[in-house]
C-alpha cells in the first residue's frame, strides 16, 4: 500500500498543499504560487529562502550549504532553506522571508525627533597627553574622557565589558555609552549602529540605524516564524501553557527571528563585524536596540509568565519600561548593548502601540483623536484634551492574509483592489503580474466592491447573480490567469472572516466613544496605522462601516508607526520619558465581559455605513 503523500501547510497564508518527494520545499511552494525569496534561484548560494519547519524532525538533515549560510545558532532555532529542504513527512512551514529596504515610504517614519539628549552618546578616547600624568585607573581615563564630553559620571562597567576595556590596545577607540551605562567600546572608522524593532504578531520589522547621525541604513521585514505555533496570539500562549517545550521554543523563535533580522540589516549596510578573530555576528557592531510588541510577543521573547495574560482579567506580569543586556532577550550583539522595552498599556495594549502613540502625537492633536493599529490583535486609542482611552480589539489575522481562502500577505502577485466593469472583475496586482492571493486591504477591496454594485445585501449573502459568482464563491480569476494555475476564489466564509474582523473593530470604536461621552461628529482625525490600515482604502473603509460616518479628508494613513516609534526611543532619551507619561494616562476599557459588547458586534457585523 502507497504511503500517503505529505502535507505541507504554509504560514502565514494557512495554505496547505500535497508534497511529492523529492522535491524542496522551495519547489512546492513555487507550484502552489507561494511566494519565497530565492535571489540565487535555489542554487543555495544566497540563504534568502529562509523557512521554519515544524516539527524539525519531519525534514531532512541540514546540507553543508545550510551549514554555512545560517551557521549554528539559526539552525539551533529551527531555520532551514527552502531551497536546501525536502520533506520527510507533513509538516507546517513559516516562510521567514526578509524583505530589506534602503529608505522609508511610510509617512510617519520620515519625521524623526531631535535627539537632545541623545539615547546613546560616542565619545573618542583622547590619546595620554605628553607630559600629562595618566589616570589612576584604566577606567578613570574612560570616565574622564565622557565628563569632558558634557556626558554624566558613569556607573561601574559590567562585567561583559572587561575584557575588551582594560587591555593596552585602546588606541583610536571611542566610547559609547547611554545615561550612565557603558556599552562598549566602538573601534575606529567603525559605525554605531542602533536597531529598532515592531515584534508583531504576524510580521517582524526592524530598521538599522546609524546612532551618530540617526539616519536610517536598511530596513527589512520578516514573517514571525512563531505563526508554526498559531496565527493568533491566544493560541500561541495556549502552547506556551501547555508544554515547557513550547514555551522556550517560542521564545528563542522570537529571539531568533530578531537577530535573523540584525544581521540581514548589517549585511545590507556593508557592516562586517568590528571583532577581531574568527567570523562572528554582524550585530556585533549594534550596541543598543528597542524592541515594541503586543504584550503576549513582549512576554514571550523574554520568557515571562503567560499565564494571567491568556485569562481574564488579561493582566500582565509586568507594565514598566525595561532596560535589559542583549543577552536577557536572547540576542548576540555588542558585549554591553542593552535593549530598551517601552511600557505597557495593558494586558492587550502593548508596547507597540506605545510606540505607536508616541511617535504619531496623538495626544496633541486638536480635538478628539483616534488612533487604530490594525493587525491580528488591533489597538485602538481615543484622546482629547489631554486624556487618553484605549482598548483591545482580537481582529485576527484576516486583514494580514491568513485564514483566507486563497489569502496572502501584501507581496508580489496578492491582489490589492478590485473593480467592477460591465459585469467582469478588473485586479490590481502587487508587482503587475498574475494574480496569486488575495491580500487584506484585496480582501476589503472585493467585499466594498461587490456590495456598492449590489451583489452582496448588508449581512454579506449573495443578492444578484452574475458570471463571477458560483454557488457561494466569487471566481476572482480563472485557472489560465493566475500565478499558479488554480482558480482564485473569494468565498462567502471569507466574506464571513471579514465580517468578524470588522465587527470586533468597529465595536471596540464604538464602545471607546461611549466611555469617553464623544459623538462621532467630534472626531477630528482618525490615525490609520499598520501595514493593512495603510493599504486599504478611506472610501472601503467608511462604506463597510469600519469607522463611524466622518469626512475621509479626517483619516490620516501613516504606516508602521511602531517602527517609528522605536527609532524615536533608539534616538531620544526623551522620547522614553514621553512613553512613560503616555502609558501612565490611559485608561484601559475592558472589551470582553463589557455590557455593551455582545449586542454592539451583532449589529458592526452588518456590512454598511
Amino acid at each position: 500500500m502507497q504511503s500517503p503523500r505529505p502535507q505541507i501547510r504554509f504560514e502565514p497564508s494557512g495554505r496547505t498543499v500535497d508534497a511529492s518527494a523529492p522535491f524542496s520545499l522551495l519547489e512546492i511552494a513555487r507550484k502552489a504560487g507561494i511566494r519565497i525569496a530565492a535571489d540565487c534561484g535555489g542554487a543555495g548560494r544566497c540563504g534568502k529562502c529562509r523557512v521554519r519547519p515544524v516539527p524539525e524532525t519531519a525534514a531532512t538533515p541540514p546540507t553543508a550549504a545550510e551549514e554555512t549560510l545560517l551557521g549554528p545558532a539559526l539552525l539551533a532555532a529551527g531555520y532551514r532553506l527552502a531551497c536546501q529542504t525536502e520533506p520527510l513527512a507533513s509538516m507546517s512551514v513559516a516562510v521567514v522571508e526578509a524583505q530589506v529596504q534602503t529608505a522609508f515610504d511610510d509617512e510617519v517614519l520620515q519625521v524623526l525627533p531631535p535627539a537632545d539628549p541623545p539615547a546613546v552618546s560616542v565619545t573618542d578616547l583622547p590619546a595620554p597627553a605628553p607630559g600629562r600624568p595618566p589616570a589612576p585607573s584604566l577606567w578613570e581615563e574612560i570616565t574622564r574622557a565622557a565628563s569632558a564630553a558634557g556626558g554624566p559620571r558613569l556607573g561601574p562597567p559590567p562585567p561583559a565589558l572587561w575584557a575588551e576595556l582594560f587591555t593596552p590596545n585602546r588606541a583610536g577607540r571611542r566610547a559609547v555609552w547611554s545615561d550612565d551605562r557603558l556599552l562598549g567600546l566602538a573601534a575606529a572608522g567603525r559605525p554605531v549602529l542602533g536597531l529598532a524593532v515592531d515584534l508583531g504578531t504576524t510580521k517582524v520589522a526592524a530598521a538599522l540605524m546609524d546612532l551618530a547621525s540617526g539616519r536610517c541604513l536598511s530596513r527589512a521585514t520578516a514573517i514571525n516564524p512563531q505563526v508554526n505555533y498559531g496565527a493568533d496570539i491566544m493560541t500561541r500562549m495556549a502552547a506556551a501553557l501547555a508544554d515547557e517545550t513550547d514555551r522556550d521554543a517560542l521564545r528563542r523563535t522570537a529571539a531568533g527571528a530578531v537577530q535573523a533580522l540584525a544581521e540581514d540589516l548589517c549585511r545590507a549596510a556593508s557592516c562586517p563585524s568590528s571583532v577581531a578573530g574568527p567570523p562572528l555576528c554582524p550585530g556585533r557592531d549594534i550596541f543598543a536596540a528597542v524592541i515594541a510588541g503586543n504584550s503576549a510577543m513582549h512576554h514571550l521573547l523574554l520568557g515571562l509568565p503567560v499565564d494571567e495574560l491568556g485569562r481574564s482579567p488579561y493582566r500582565p506580569v509586568l507594565r514598566t519600561a525595561l532596560d535589559l543586556p542583549a543577552e536577557a532577550a536572547g540576542l548576540d550583539l555588542a558585549a554591553g548593548a542593552q535593549v530598551f522595552f517601552p511600557p505597557i498599556i495593558a494586558g492587550f495594549v502593548g508596547a507597540d502601540h506605545t510606540a505607536a502613540l508616541a511617535a504619531t502625537g496623538l495626544m496633541h492633536s486638536q480635538g478628539a483623536a483616534l488612533g487604530i493599529d490594525i493587525g491580528t490583535n488591533t489597538e485602538i486609542s481615543l484622546a482629547k484634551d489631554g486624556r487618553l482611552w484605549c482598548c483591545s480589539a482580537a481582529s485576527g489575522p484576516a486583514f494580514e492574509g491568513a485564514r483566507i481562502t486563497d489569502g496572502m500577505r501584501a507581496g508580489p502577485g496578492a491582489v490589492f483592489k478590485v473593480h467592477i466593469r460591465s459585469e467582469a472583475l478588473l485586479l490590481d496586482v502587487v508587482g503587475g503580474g498574475p494574480a496569486a492571493g488575495l491580500c487584506g486591504s484585496g480582501l476589503f477591496s472585493a467585499v466594498a466592491t461587490l456590495r456598492r454594485h449590489g451583489f452582496l445585501d448588508q449581512m454579506g449573502r449573495f443578492s444578484r447573480t452574475a458570471p463571477f459568482i458560483d454557488g457561494q464563491n466569487v471566481l476572482l480569476a480563472p485557472a489560465g490567469r493566475t500565478a499558479h494555475g488554480r482558480d482564485l476564489i473569494l468565498s462567502r466564509r471569507d466574506i464571513g472572516e471579514l465580517q468578524l474582523a470588522k465587527a470586533a473593530i468597529r465595536t471596540g470604536i464604538d464602545l471607546l466613544l461611549a466611555e469617553a461621552e464623544i459623538r462621532p461628529r467630534q472626531i477630528g482625525t482618525v490615525v490609520m496605522a499598520g501595514a493593512f490600515g495603510t493599504a486599504v482604502s478611506p472610501q472601503d473603509i467608511l462604506d463597510l462601516g469600519l469607522l463611524p460616518a466622518i469626512a475621509p479628508a479626517k483619516i490620516r494613513q501613516v504606516g508602521n508607526a511602531s517602527l517609528a516609534g522605536a527609532i524615536r526611543a533608539l534616538l531620544c532619551l526623551e522620547e522614553r520619558r514621553n512613553m512613560d507619561a503616555l502609558a501612565g494616562a490611559a485608561r484601559y476599557l475592558e472589551l470582553a465581559g463589557h455590557p455593551g459588547f455582545a449586542q454592539g458586534f451583532a449589529l458592526a457585523t452588518g456590512l454598511c455605513p
